[in-house]
């Protein structure tokens, strides 16, 4: 049996909080300090790890949801310290490593001042930064938007002045900025806050901030009595404010107007202190009946506030909320109380059915060997694995508070497996150092079709196979394979997994089935658990169709294959005429739209990384080993040019079609302000890699690369100042689309943005953690392209970013507009995508992967041989990691007889090795143990 296979189920070891949209109910949780503090602000970093402010010492902290808290000791035994619970504003982390605590010193009667306490390793340790020592002084509210940016309000309850600082370097130095009440942002410019102070009488203002607090500017003003007590947005557009007396404002333009929201089924009689939206639809408000010892109730939105429904609470009144999903919940209270929300009670129905297991990444990878599917009986009974080596059964157990205990076997082997349930469809969990998620199938049989492949096999030949499925998800027979045969294909989540037994032991008797699905296209393999004897025990590829339904292929625009190519950037100079570069100085032009692409003479065989066109006819391409390249004539002749370097140049950008700039490796940039003739090197203050340069005119420009540089001109490269990324990731992509306007994509889903010219850099939310590689905009409308087939686009100007579907999962490096809906990307092994209406769908070209490579052995510690169909005098190798990052090169290596590498992984999984022999390129997946 594979060993991978033993890992999917090794996996169910640390098995899944799981997240679902099911109803579910507030429980009291244990407070361990109870008899001696006050518990205030609540915050969860994820759905099992969360911290507690308590009033008279430091904090709590969990790392099982809440069913124990365990309390942290202060970092620094001589500050005596305190906080106040409420408003309990004072807890920020924005991810499980870095976070911030507000504090005040004395106690909350005598009040000496502000300190500010600082983790980036998870609460492990703490730094200590001192904002006052005045006698008066309390730190009322933090909150940070980035590694870099954030807020702190300290208050003197003697002379009830406030003090606003502000941060732009993590807390290491604050000054003093503007500020107006309690606040809330949503990025280093955008917040809003609203007056208040100790028993304040009306008019309450709301104000709005566009520049970080530096100013700010009245809103909307209510001259009702009751105070306010909270306020949140979600984004640019949509906030909330709560208070007293049943007040609940509501704005979806970003505060231009509010509107009172009054259909909760509250009163005037309600106070509510707290409030927390996950998003512009959901959210929860803490509310409390006055001059009542009821309980509190909490009052929840799916639908942006247009219904809501009502839950109870075994506490007071909540002045805390943090939800990590909508099945996961907390609050503490003034009674001194830490309640949970969370679905249950469960059983062992609770796990009733197919469940999908996969690896956390977005989007899903089926090909990560990590993709897999069980099925449990609701009885106690599991009744299905699709691992290899099975049958696999087993049995399992799940109590009423969601705890999993059971076994699974084959006969032979058994693995044990516990874990904890919070809900009954989705869920996360991590295992063996991985983060995994948990999927219940809502439609088995979602592929009733004909699929049809072909499994080839180094040493035991190739069958054409058809696999016949009804509408359970049913293998209900094959041709092509001796039956009987009996199996499933599960589909959800745009993916598809499945196993099938058949009757021609023992080479082809055990398959399994999995990839994706858009519609009526079919991307993915079939396994063949051959033990060894056909090649290696590695899952072979399959090109599958779906045949019952319309033709594959309807909608999408078809490109000539360009067999053997990497592609590295495209660039269009009108909507018919476009051209693309690659590995091995691969130039090629398209004179009709993509229809037809007719390879140019580079005269270079060095790879080729960007190419530009200041004109319809002028071009340049930059690559490896210094290479510039050089057209007049719309690529018909590509003169050399001399760069006086051999380093890698990544980038190139041209104001005319005479002054032009280059990027690469080591910081290196050069000018050049007559069409190439003389490249002279530029200082550009950067000392790593530099992957992209723009200009937005003739003096001003921008380059970006490792480490999250981001450098400026404004005199022509002559001079170059760092500007402020904010993070430390590195930055493959740089685009302006005016003078104040920018965008930046990198590794883990990066994407950054400007709207005054670099001054500030604002983190998107992407919703993937994957590379990505490039980024180009139209108007309002944009794309970025990345690892595995991904592509985002945004139609507001980067506000929003919603995943497309490519249906590939080949790297993409480049996209351009040829108009707002007519686009093109490129990427590995000579992947060209088209969309012609915005990508509603993509047009594809791919080139089949014929050529395998055999590994051994495979599982390996990262010392492995590899043998190729087509020995070459010498070979390209690269290995990749999950995330699109090379992570091990070897250029000009001699082909032998038998090839030996040993990359020194940092890690154990999945990586990607390519191997390109000047002609054919050869991927395959190595599996680290």
């Amino acid at each position: 049996m594979r060993n991978i296979i033993l890992s999917i189920v090794v996996v169910i070891l640390g098995l899944f909080n799981i997240t679902a949209f099911g109803q579910g109910s507030w429980s009291l949780q244990t407070n361990p300090v109870q008899a001696t503090q006050s518990v205030g602000k609540v915050q969860f970093v994820s759905a099992t790890e969360g911290w507690v402010s308590i009033s008279n010492d430091f904090l709590l902290h969990t790392i099982n949801g809440g069913t124990t808290w365990s309390e942290v000791t202060k970092p620094y035994s001589g500050d005596v310290i305190g906080s106040m619970s409420d408003p309990g504003l004072n807890i920020s982390f924005i991810n499980p490593s870095t976070g911030w605590v507000l504090k005040t010193f004395g106690t909350y009667d005598n009040p000496l001042g502000a300190v500010v306490y600082k983790t980036t390793n998870g609460g492990t340790n703490w730094n200590r930064t001192v904002l006052s020592t005045t006698a008066g002084d309390v730190g009322l509210q933090i909150q940070f938007v980035d590694a870099s940016h954030g807020w702190v309000l300290v208050y003197n309850m003697i002379s009830g002045a406030p003090t606003f600082l502000k941060t732009t370097d993590g807390g290491t130095t604050w000054t003093p900025t503007n500020g107006t009440g309690i606040f809330y942002f949503v990025d280093v410019n955008n917040g809003w806050a609203y007056s208040a102070g100790p028993n304040m009488s009306p008019p309450y203002t709301i104000y709005k901030t566009t520049n970080g607090g530096a100013n700010w500017t009245p809103q909307f003003t209510d001259n009702t009595a009751g105070d306010l007590n909270a306020i949140q947005f979600t984004d640019l557009n949509n906030g909330w404010v709560v208070g007293e007396n049943g007040k609940i404002f509501h704005t979806i333009n970003g505060g231009t107007n509010w509107t009172s929201v009054t259909n909760t089924g509250i009163t005037s009689n309600y106070t509510s202190k707290t409030l927390y939206f996950m998003n512009a639809t959901t959210g929860w408000i803490g509310s409390k009946l006055d001059q009542s010892n009821d309980n509190a109730i909490i009052l929840k939105t799916t639908d942006g506030g247009a219904n809501w429904i009502t839950q109870n609470t075994p506490a007071l009144n909540p002045f805390s909320i943090s939800f990590w999903d909508e099945n996961n919940g907390w609050f503490t209270s003034d009674d001194n109380k830490i309640v949970r929300y969370s679905v249950g009670p469960y059983s062992n129905a609770s796990l009733n059915g197919p469940w999908l297991f996969y690896r956390d990444v977005t989007p899903i990878d089926p090909y990560n060997d990590n993709l897999s599917y069980c099925v449990f009986n609701g009885n106690g009974n599991i009744t299905d694995f699709s691992g290899f080596g099975g049958p696999w059964t087993g049995n399992y157990t799940v109590s009423a508070s969601g705890a999993i205990n059971g076994i699974f076997t084959n006969g032979n082997e058994s693995f044990p497996f516990s874990g904890q349930l919070s809900s009954t469809t989705d869920g996360t969990g991590i295992a063996d150092g991985q983060n995994w998620r948990l999927h219940k199938v809502a439609n088995p049989g979602a592929l009733k079709d004909k699929i049809v492949g072909t499994l080839t096999t180094p040493n035991c030949g190739s069958r054409n196979v058809t696999l016949n499925i009804d509408i359970n998800g049913n293998i209900t027979s094959v041709v092509g394979l001796m039956g009987p045969v009996t199996g499933k294909v599960y589909t959800d989540l745009g993916v598809y997994v499945g196993f099938m037994r058949t009757g021609e032991p023992p080479f082809w008797g055990q398959i399994a089935i999995w990839g994706y699905y858009n519609n009526n296209n079919l991307i993915g393999r079939i396994g063949l658990d051959d033990g060894g004897q056909c090649g290696a025990d590695i899952e072979l590829l399959s090109y599958l169709v779906r045949s019952d339904n319309p033709p594959i292929n309807t909608d999408w625009i078809p490109n000539t294959s360009l067999t053997g190519a990497g592609f590295e950037s495209v660039t269009f100079t009108n909507t018919n005429t476009g051209y693309i570069v690659g590995s091995s100085g691969r130039i090629f032009k398209t004179i009709d739209g993509g229809e037809n692409w007719t390879q140019q003479n580079s005269g270079t065989i060095s790879n080729l990384i960007t190419v530009k066109f200041p004109d319809n006819n002028v071009g340049y391409a930059v690559g490896y080993d210094g290479t510039i390249l050089k057209t007049t004539d719309g690529g018909i002749g590509w003169n050399t040019q001399t760069s006086g370097t051999i380093e890698k140049l990544y980038s190139v950008f041209f104001t005319n079609p005479s002054t032009g700039y280059a990027v690469g490796k080591n910081g290196l940039m050069l000018k050049t302000t007559n069409g190439g003739d003389l490249w002279t090197p530029l200082t550009s203050g950067a000392t790593n890699e530099l992957y992209s340069i723009f200009f937005t005119d003739a003096n001003i420009g921008y380059v970006v690369g490792k480490n999250g540089v981001i450098r400026k001109t404004i005199n022509g490269g002559v001079n170059w100042t760092s500007l402020n990324s904010g993070i430390t990731t590195t930055l493959n992509s740089i685009l302006f689309t005016d003078a104040n306007n920018g965008y930046v994509v990198g590794e883990n889903g990066v994407i950054l943005k400007t709207i005054d010219a670099g001054a500030n850099w604002t983190q998107q939310n992407s919703g993937v953690n994957i590379i990505l590689n490039d980024v180009n905009f139209y108007q309002n409308v944009g794309y970025a392209v990345g690892a595995y087939g991904t592509i985002l686009k945004t139609t507001d100007n980067g506000t929003t970013w919603t995943a497309q579907t490519s249906g590939v999962i080949n790297g993409l490096y480049s996209i351009c507009f040829t108009s707002i809906n007519t686009s093109y990307a490129v990427g590995d092994d000579g992947i060209i995508l088209k969309t012609t209406n915005g990508g509603g769908s993509l047009g594809l070209t791919e080139v089949p992967m014929k050529n395998k490579i055999i590994i051994y052995p495979n599982p390996n510690d990262g010392f492995f041989c590899f043998d190729i169909k087509e020995p070459a005098a010498r070979l390209q190798i690269e290995i990749y990691n999950q995330l699109g990052q090379k992570v091990y090169e070897a250029t000009n290596t001699d082909q032998k007889v038998t090839n030996e590498i040993y990359f020194e992984p940092q890690t154990k999984g999945v990586y990607f090795i390519k191997i390109y022999d000047g002609v054919n390129v050869y991927k395959d997946k190595l599996l680290i143990k």
